[in-house]
């Protein structure tokens, strides 16, 4: 997977992230230095 951009001072919020792609993407947002707001059920 290709590099995701700084992400400093964002804010994300990703649904269904207790598991499988949405908590892939959650922890890509947080490395890439996002906030990241999750939810699941």
């Amino acid at each position: 997977m290709s590099s995701l951009p700084d992400l400093g001072g964002t804010v994300a919020c990703v649904t269904g992230a207790s598991g499988g792609v949405g908590r892939g993407i959650a922890l890509r947002f947080a490395a890439a230095g996002a906030a990241v707001a999750v939810h699941h059920r």
